[in-house]
């Protein structure tokens, strides 16, 4: 029988206490950021329990709620990886290569519970403490993305053993770090597609939810757009006019970072380009803004009932530098998809001389956008 490896969590049991936060780093040799990494956003934890305040004073209670990543069927940190490092396995289990990894994060902003980390420093280890880290668990370099695997090395070994004594795995035989370390037994792991396990059972409970359940449909869409530069005396990108020596060629204004957001939201929404819904051909869009192909994008998310998570952008170009301009054109392009600014992302690099844009013939734009559907 092909397992599928789940977790439940019974919130009305979780104290809090984050017994399962400590087994996890022991289990899985997770380095210990400190305070001034913390401090810069550089915390690690695989499982993290946030608290929520119920009522109002003096009748107010705390609750718990325990957060790691929910290997999603459909995880849309999988298809943005550009080396495959993330994938997902025949178990249900959302994995990580880490040989495979080069840092790009673009895993990271996919993911809308924030649950995948960088390693921004090689994790040390003051003696002993070095004698504590477990054999089993590869400790992750410098630049390398890592998150829970649901102590995938506990799975393996137990699969193996039962493998090797010619039998199935029984329910309970063995469980995650975190799962072990739960005193209140409110954390409990085992194989959905065994109906008669206690995990099958509780899923199938009338009081069990999903984390964002309301949102489990989570898509990437990716977007690219070139443009020639020709006459003028400015450019626009992400709404913003920049003065320039050169303007960019196009029907519409060539706004090429908007045009390229444009078609990430409307590939995530599997629904065409910027080309079929604003065709070149129509003269009503000659000389239009691209704000309004971005607005267009925005509603059909919106009426969908989505919500955009994150847009991530890249402009290629030598010149015009882009640094001066970077927060403008971020609250620009949050002012048009009506999100906030810390989940709009602009990157500027340059093509080292090297091709069309390299050469100043044009800019090329690349965004990479998620969105969040209601479950269907």
């Amino acid at each position: 029988m092909t397992h599928k490896w789940a977790m439940v969590i019974d919130l009305d049991r979780c104290t809090g206490c984050e017994a399962c936060v400590v087994a996890c780093h022991a289990e899985n040799n997770i380095g210990t950021a400190g305070p001034d990494q913390a401090a810069r956003g550089r915390a690690m934890h695989w499982i993290r329990v946030e608290r929520y305040w119920e009522g109002e004073f003096p009748n107010a209670r705390i609750r718990f709620q325990p957060v790691l990543c929910q290997q999603c069927d459909d995880a849309p940190c999988e298809p943005v990886c550009p080396t495959f490092a993330s994938y997902h396995t025949p178990e249900g289990l959302n994995a990580q290569v880490y040989n495979r990894c080069i840092g790009t994060r673009f895993c990271a902003n996919a993911c809308p519970y924030t649950v995948r980390f960088l390693n921004f420093y090689n994790p040390q280890w003051d003696k002993p403490l070095h004698l504590q880290l477990n054999p089993d668990v590869s400790v992750r370099s410098v630049g390398i993305m890592e998150k829970c695997t649901f102590c995938v090395q506990r799975i393996r070994a137990a699969e193996i053993q039962a493998e090797g004594e010619k039998r199935e795995l029984k329910d309970g035989e063995f469980n995650p770090a975190c799962v072990q370390s739960c005193a209140p037994k409110a954390m409990v792991f085992g194989d959905l597609n065994d109906p008669s396990s206690e995990v099958s059972r509780l899923a199938r409970s009338g009081r069990a939810t999903k984390l964002l359940g309301e949102l489990t449909d989570i898509r990437t869409g990716q977007g690219y757009d070139v443009h020639a530069f020709g006459e003028g005396s400015h450019v626009w990108l992400g709404g913003v006019k920049i003065e320039h020596d050169r303007g960019l060629v196009g029907h519409s204004d060539a706004d090429v970072l908007s045009h390229a957001i444009t078609d990430a939201l409307l590939g995530a929404l599997a629904e065409g380009d910027i080309g079929s819904h604003f065709p070149p051909s129509d003269p009503q869009w000659r000389g239009a803004p691209s704000r309004i192909f971005l607005a267009a994008a925005v509603a059909k998310v919106r009426a969908r009932g989505g919500t955009i998570a994150h847009i991530d952008a890249t402009v290629v170009c030598e010149r015009p530098k882009l640094g001066p301009h970077r927060d403008a054109i971020r609250e620009s392009i949050a002012r048009m998809a009506d999100i906030p600014v810390d989940r709009v992302a602009v990157k500027a690099t340059t093509s080292e001389r090297l091709g069309f844009t390299g050469r100043e013939e044009g800019i090329a734009s690349l965004a990479i956008t998620t969105i969040r559907l209601p479950d269907t």
